[in-house]
């Protein structure tokens, strides 16, 4: 009975021990990686608010320009649209002109790459053009013996 005294003294200081009913985090079921909200956020920054801002500075320069013309803000914001928007486009063009000639350029060096490692260097094994003798020739060569 001391035995088994002693084994319930052990469970119930193990009980105490054992971190009750608090809830503790245990990390994520699923790591998450990949494109996301911030992904696009981040293409919207780097290439949309650039042009966006240019824009924006030439709408209120051409409108300030034609206020000090003499006309009202109204006609002045109107009239300052036409300019913002064509340039604007042509930022726009810019732009993705610059994009393409970046990919072309990439792609010129990846195709100039010769690589030294085992996966950099395509080895082409040519067919054989010649055709092997065949094995009847040779074995005609060695004598038969008739036992």
């Amino acid at each position: 009975m001391a035995n088994s005294d002693q084994a319930n003294l052990y469970y119930q200081v193990y009980e105490s021990q054992r971190g009750g009913e608090y809830p503790v985090y245990r990390g994520t079921r699923y790591i998450q990686y990949g494109s996301g909200f911030g992904d696009v956020l981040r293409g919207f920054f780097r290439n949309v608010l650039p042009v966006v801002a240019r824009g924006a500075a030439t709408f209120f320069g051409n409108m300030v320009n034609k206020r000090d013309e003499g006309s009202n803000w109204a006609t002045a914001a109107k009239a300052a649209i036409a300019p913002t928007a064509m340039t604007v486009v042509s930022e726009a063009a810019k732009k993705i002109q610059e994009k393409l000639e970046e990919k072309k350029e990439e792609k010129k060096e990846e195709a100039e790459q010769k690589g030294q490692g085992r996966r950099g260097r395509k080895r082409v094994y040519k067919r054989n053009k010649h055709k092997r003798k065949s094995t009847s020739k040779h074995y005609s060569k060695v004598p038969k013996f008739n036992f």
